[in-house]
């Protein structure tokens, strides 16, 4: 299932950033306002653990990844490394532009050319929720989706608790089309997915 967290994102404007260090830039997809949007770069492998296992960011939403061993954390990202080369999975981190901090992770996690469907998530540091943030890579992903990935459909998953996820989809025009409940963990996601054509995008975080 798709990781979403930290979906409050508000109607916020992300102030512009300022020069970017050049080993940030090497990696960069794409930019969304003054976030950089970058490959799961094996330099910022440290940082995401630090994120993965921050409480107040992961546990409301994301229990289920928090805690995780420095060996798991590693896997996870090789593992992104490996599906975004063979086109089956697009997971980017989030970075500050100006400061080159890594603050979230954003991107899909399944990338199904068979059905033209690519299933979005995110996750926000907790200190960074409600300042535009979400609504800013959902913004840069949809063209992500549509422009390098070639896809028309978007999925995504959260769980029924994550009411901010809930009002951002309903805001962004993507309805629930079902229910799966993951046979390992237990947990009851609520699937989401709309065309991309289809999809309520704001202008104005970007």
């Amino acid at each position: 299932m798709a990781e979403v967290s930290g979906g409050d994102d508000g109607d916020d404007v992300l102030v512009s950033g300022g020069d970017d260090s050049d080993d940030v830039l090497a990696e960069v997809h794409c930019s969304a306002g003054a976030l950089l949007l970058c490959r799961p770069h094996l330099s910022r492998d440290v940082a995401m653990h630090a994120l993965l296992n921050d409480a107040p960011t992961m546990l409301p939403h994301l229990s289920m990844l928090c805690p995780i061993s420095h060996d798991d954390s590693t896997e996870r990202r090789v593992r992104h490394r490996a599906e975004a080369a063979a086109s089956t999975s697009c997971m980017l981190d989030v970075v500050l532009g100006e400061t080159g901090e890594l603050i979230g992770s954003t991107g899909f996690r399944v990338v199904e050319h068979g059905t033209s469907s690519a299933e979005w998530g995110i996750i926000v540091s907790k200190s960074w929720q409600r300042k535009g943030v979400c609504a800013a890579c959902f913004t840069a992903c949809l063209e992500v989706a549509t422009t390098t990935l070639n896809v028309r459909n978007l999925t995504a998953s959260t769980i029924a608790e994550n009411e901010s996820m809930l009002a951002f989809f309903k805001r962004r025009g993507v309805p629930q089309t079902g229910l799966h409940t993951d046979d390992e963990t237990g947990v009851e996601w609520l699937v989401f997915g709309a065309p991309l054509d289809n999809l309520l995008v704001s202008g104005s975080v970007l």
